[in-house]
């Protein structure tokens, strides 16, 4: 799990929704390096690196400082820009809780990144579908909603009740849609039908258009639903929590027969550049994905942080 030295999420088009998560990135990152500062010893190794490159703090074996045994001690590695060891550095453990001041930032970075991957399958499905039912997808919509308002919260007090108000709209909302999705994927008809079940094949046509049309508006609302979820979770820094929702959610979508819903797509006529079935396609192949960046959220894989010579040294920026 990497910490950037500089965090931005240039892909979240709506620019408050930027903003916010970029403050609370810098404020979680800041508060690592404040407790980077506490370990003695740390300034020493520091001081004799060069300001103007970007270094790396690599802690080995999945701690983010190493015990070194029978001593009080810890260690780790300092790289710099050219991927090179700079220093072995030890220091003396003075008490803050690093692993979870490092995971509090990296697992904000991860769940945002995840949410724009959904963004960006929802926005694949988004170009094939000209209209949304609203009824049956308000719920989602409105997880959103209270979302957007969450992040124009300055207090934090205020903000906290209304993310966890939009989580489960969005649980809810989640659960009516994916199940209208499988309904739907199950319902519409296959290229394997028999020619006499429908009067013609223009028949047959229109009914895939029109089932296999709101089951991608489902599709549609489900990825928005996930990515919403996923963003308020890494705004509450909650990662374990993060990854069984996000999961659980993923779980039911897979479980609503994405394949089948690609061979069935593949009876609809092209409406533009994107094939029918490649956005369900491109879901089978992400899912895998996702599933291992969130596993990132509870491993105890090593966690790196990059830094300039001056955020341990001076003002965090």
């Amino acid at each position: 799990m990497l910490v950037p030295y500089n965090t931005s999420y240039p892909k979240l088009a709506d620019g408050e929704r930027r903003r916010l998560h970029e403050e609370v990135a810098r404020q979680k990152r800041g508060n690592l390096l404040s407790e980077l500062r506490l370990l003695t010893g740390l300034p020493d190794v520091i001081r004799a690196c060069n300001q103007d490159v970007l270094y790396k703090l690599v802690a080995p074996e999945g701690a983010v400082l190493q015990q070194v045994p029978g001593t009080d001690n810890f260690r780790g590695v300092i790289y710099g820009e050219n991927g090179r060891i700079q220093k072995h550095a030890q220091f003396a453990k003075v008490g803050p809780n690093l692993m979870t001041a490092a995971k509090a930032v990296g697992a904000q970075i991860l769940l945002v990144s995840i949410a724009m991957q959904l963004n960006e399958l929802q926005r694949s499905v988004e170009q094939l579908s000209a209209d949304m039912h609203r009824d049956r997808i308000a719920e989602i919509l409105a997880g959103e909603a209270q979302l957007r308002s969450a992040l124009l919260c300055v207090d934090e007090s205020n903000r906290r009740p209304l993310i966890h108000q939009a989580i489960q709209t969005l649980h809810l909302g989640l659960k009516k849609t994916t199940a209208e999705l499988g309904a739907r994927i199950a319902e519409a008809p296959g290229a394997d039908s028999r020619f006499m079940e429908h009067l013609s094949f223009k028949d047959k046509l229109g009914n895939a258009e029109r089932v296999m049309g709101v089951a991608r508006e489902s599709f549609l609302v489900a990825m928005r639903g996930v990515g919403a979820l996923s963003e308020c979770y890494s705004l509450l820094n909650e990662p374990q929590a993060a990854e069984a929702a996000v999961n659980e959610h993923l779980d039911d979508i897979v479980a609503c027969d994405i394949e089948q819903a690609a061979k069935k797509s593949r009876l609809l006529e092209p409406k533009g550049p994107i094939l029918p079935q490649a956005p369900w396609r491109s879901f089978l192949e992400k899912a895998p994905v996702l599933r291992q960046q969130m596993a990132v959220l509870s491993s105890q894989e090593v966690i790196e942080i990059e830094f300039r010579q001056h955020e341990i040294l001076g003002d965090v920026v």
